[in-house]
This record gives structure tokens, C-alpha cells and sequence, in this order.
């Protein structure tokens, strides 16, 4: 060896590569008939390998991504993920603190990465789930990472929204557009309006179908939590759900709306919309990942008593959207 280590770079892989993104391939390789643009969309990076972290005083467009829990904001998140132009964090909430000390900014975050890490280190999810999700949970956890240490290094007491574009540019810089998913964003949407060069697209569903999908969660892993607390009977689902959609009515003019049984059975359509909303091709979504057996699970898993808090409560805001 002559006193020098010899490094082999194995042919069609770049010498740049991280030891966390060959742990990504290595793992991606056994989901059958994936090829190397899968791996470049489990971990999202742009197609020239780019390490670019020169910031520039023009910023990408930002994407939010919101909607009441167990609307589709997460099928909605990976869809978008799979344009060649988009990047959106899956609820990494970097743009929920703002014009904060970067120290409160920075203990959201870190908050949010210990999350990842548990559900990552938790066996019964990792037996129930299938790689390509856990995978996705890994890579969110490796953002969080990467993120947290960005905003730390930086030379700032407040941390604004322009600080967390700029980050999320740097870490993907060949995207055009960058952001967030989180259902809670709709009920920030007042203060989320003002960001410069904001999209915020906005999924909604059928209250009875986020009632039933409250519950069953209820049953499994929000079970204990303060969140499964709130949302995991009819009343506190059917409530919440009223909020978020009577925020969605409120700003319906700053932002992009998507019914989620339009998008189950017109993907086309819907994608179009968001596509022109956005400023990208269309043609770049894929949309295998719509899950096409979840409308109206509530008529066999629902009670007549379920129902009928379920229409007193939000019966006026479902006859306006039609369901």
C-alpha cells in the first residue's frame, strides 16, 4: 500500500457519494425491478450529483404542503417528490418557527428529528412496514441531520423565512422549487401568505373518511399522545376538521386547493392544476403512488351514531364542497 490507502470507486457510482447515501443505494437494491433513478428519488438528489452550496440572493419557489391530518398531505408530499424540479421535506416544520431566536427555531427541529429516529428504532413499525416506506422515514430523519446543522453554523440571532428557503436550496440545489409538508400549516395559513415567492397547496377530504382514519389511528400509534387525544373521537376529528377547512375557505384566494376523491379518480386533472399552479410540467408527477381503495371506507367501518355526530357537527361544511 505504501503508507497510502487506496480508495476503489465502484464503476457508475460518484466519488462524491455520502456513507449514508451508499447505505441508500445498498438497501434500495433489494426493492425488485428498481433502477438508479429510483434510489435518486428515495433520497431526492438532483440528477448532476451537485454539491453546489453557493447561496445566491434569488430564491427558489416555496411549496407547503397542508391539510387536516389523514387527508393525503403525505401521498400529496410523495407525488410531488417524484418531479425532477421539486423537492418538499416531509413535516421537517422548518417553516412553522420563524422570525424567532434561531434557538427556539433550532429545539423545533431537533424535536422533530428524535421523532424520526423513535419510529425508526421502533420494531412493531418496522415489521408492519414495507422497505420503500422505511426507507422514506430514514432519508427525513438524514434531512432533520443535515438541516438542524446548517441553521446551527449560521452567523444569525433570528431565524426568518428566507434563512430556511436559502437552507433547503443549498441542500438541493438543482431543485426549482423547495419546501415543507405538514398538515398543520393550514391553520397558520395567515401567517404563511406572506412568504416571499409562496405556494401553498392545500388537500381536503371527505370529513366522514378523516373521522374514520382519526379513529383507527387512534387505535395504533397515536394511542397515548396528546394528538391522538384531540382527534381520536368523532367530536374532536369532526371539529378539527371544521377549523381547517373554515382556514382553507378563508384564504382560498392565496392558495392552491386539491379534493382528494378528484385527485383518487382524475389524477390527470388534478395534477395538471397543480402543475400550472406551480409553474412545471405536469408530465414530471408520477402518480402510481395514489392509493385508489380509499374512498367511502367509512359506510362499512362508521356507525349510524358516528355518522350522525359526524353530520351534526360538519354536516353545512360537507353539503358546501359537495360530499
Amino acid at each position: 500500500m505504501n503508507g497510502k490507502a487506496r480508495i476503489k470507486i465502484s464503476s457508475g457510482i460518484p466519488p462524491d457519494e455520502t456513507l449514508f447515501e451508499k447505505s441508500i443505494r445498498r438497501a434500495s437494491q433489494g426493492l425488485s425491478g428498481k433502477t438508479s433513478a429510483d434510489y435518486d428519488v428515495l433520497l431526492h438528489r438532483p440528477d448532476s450529483m451537485a454539491r453546489n452550496t453557493v447561496e445566491t440572493n434569488e430564491l427558489p419557489t416555496v411549496l407547503l404542503i397542508g391539510g387536516h391530518p389523514r387527508s393525503g398531505t403525505t401521498m400529496l408530499n410523495w407525488i410531488c417528490n417524484t418531479h425532477p424540479k421539486i423537492f418538499v421535506t416531509q413535516e421537517l416544520k422548518c417553516y412553522v418557527k420563524l422570525d424567532v431566536p434561531k434557538k427556539v427555531h433550532l429545539k423545533a427541529i431537533n424535536k422533530h428529528g428524535r421523532m424520526w429516529v423513535k419510529i425508526l428504532l421502533n420494531l412493531q413499525i418496522l415489521l408492519t412496514s414495507s422497505r420503500r416506506t422505511w426507507l422514506r422515514w430514514f432519508r427525513s430523519a438524514y434531512i432533520s441531520y443535515r438541516y438542524y446543522w446548517r441553521i446551527r453554523l449560521l452567523r444569525k440571532r433570528k431565524i426568518d423565512a428566507c434563512d430556511v428557503t436559502r437552507q433547503l436550496a443549498a441542500l438541493y440545489p438543482n431543485a426549482a422549487i423547495v419546501g415543507d409538508k405538514y398538515p398543520g400549516y393550514v391553520f397558520m395559513l395567515d401567517r404563511l401568505v406572506d412568504i416571499p415567492s409562496v405556494r401553498i397547496v392545500i388537500i381536503y377530504r371527505d370529513c366522514r373518511d378523516v373521522v374514520n382514519s382519526c379513529m383507527k389511528k387512534y387505535q395504533g400509534r397515536w394511542r397515548g399522545t396528546i394528538f391522538g387525544l384531540q382527534l381520536g373521537t368523532p367530536e374532536g376529528a369532526a371539529r378539527n376538521w371544521v377549523r381547517a377547512i373554515k382556514s382553507m375557505e378563508k384564504f382560498s384566494g392565496n392558495i392552491h386547493t386539491i379534493q382528494y376523491e378528484s385527485l383518487i379518480s382524475n389524477p390527470e386533472k388534478e395534477l395538471a392544476g397543480l402543475g400550472k399552479w406551480l409553474g412545471v410540467e405536469p408530465e414530471g408527477f408520477d402518480s402510481s403512488m395514489i392509493h385508489k381503495d380509499s374512498i367511502g371506507r367509512h359506510r362499512n367501518e362508521l356507525n349510524l351514531n358516528d355518522l350522525t355526530i359526524i353530520d351534526e357537527i360538519a354536516g353545512e361544511q360537507q353539503r358546501i364542497l359537495g360530499y
